[in-house]
């Protein structure tokens, strides 16, 4: 029998407003992500790509529809059993969300915090390395370049050892030089295992993609590549669309 996707989308909105005057935001989408693959949701700025983002992530509820993660879905799990699922997972984000009041290290420790894990300094310490960050462990957040603040956000994201990796625009904040850095950090990442879900406008990561999501207007659309999305020749990626 073939193996369960580690998620399944069914069906998903999401909606705002009064009962009597919702706005659908987002869906119904339907599609799969596999264990340990890549999957770039790709879109243009107001398509719901961050909403998607937020739904997968357990961070928002969605109004209909159903979220599987190895089979159960999450839309539907008590509050305990969602915070678990939140500490298995890591997000990146586009400004880093670091806390100003603590030094690098407590940042990347904070990682394990957030789920109800306690990180040794130790742990925290080899993944900085890692990420060239060791000589940086105790310096004030506010001290360090945009590029060395994500390599931090991307360490404190891996500290519980996550199945899945979000990634919501992650080099949105970068030049052109750490942006290139932290794409292959991420790309690295994905060779170990890890399963990349990537938020972005950028058309450049679908060129390293193995499935992409391209969303205009809340729905799933048939995805064309510009020329700037293929700078070098790569496998083509598996093109998500819609099922109904």
């Amino acid at each position: 029998m073939p193996s369960t996707p580690l998620l399944q989308i069914k069906g998903l909105t999401k909606e705002y407003g009064p009962k009597k005057h919702r706005t659908r935001v987002l869906g119904p989408l339907d599609f799969t992500v596999e264990a340990g693959s890549y999957t770039v949701i790709l879109g243009k700025s107001g398509s719901g790509k961050s909403t998607l983002l937020n739904l997968l992530a357990g961070l928002d509820q969605p109004t209909t529809g159903a979220l599987l993660v190895n089979g159960k879905d999450i839309a539907k799990i008590s509050r305990k059993r969602l915070a678990k699922y939140r500490s298995e997972i890591g997000i990146i984000f586009q400004f880093y969300n670091l806390l100003p009041t603590l030094n690098v290290l407590e940042n990347v420790r904070m990682g394990g915090w957030a789920g109800g894990n306690s990180i040794s300094a130790q742990k925290a310490k080899e993944l900085l390395d890692s990420l060239g960050l060791s000589h940086r462990e105790n310096a004030n957040v506010s001290t360090l370049s945009g590029g060395e603040k994500q390599r931090v956000a991307i360490a404190r994201a891996l500290v519980n050892n996550p199945q899945i990796l979000f990634c919501d625009e992650p080099t949105g904040a970068l030049d052109s030089k750490n942006e290139q850095q932290v794409k292959e950090i991420i790309k690295y990442l994905h060779s170990q295992g890890i399963t990349v879900i990537m938020v972005t406008h950028n058309e450049e990561f679908a060129a390293d993609a193995q499935n992409i999501i391209f969303l205009q207007d809340g729905l799933i659309k048939p995805y064309s590549p510009t020329a700037v999305a293929l700078p070098t020749p790569r496998a083509k990626a598996k093109l998500a669309t819609t099922t109904h």
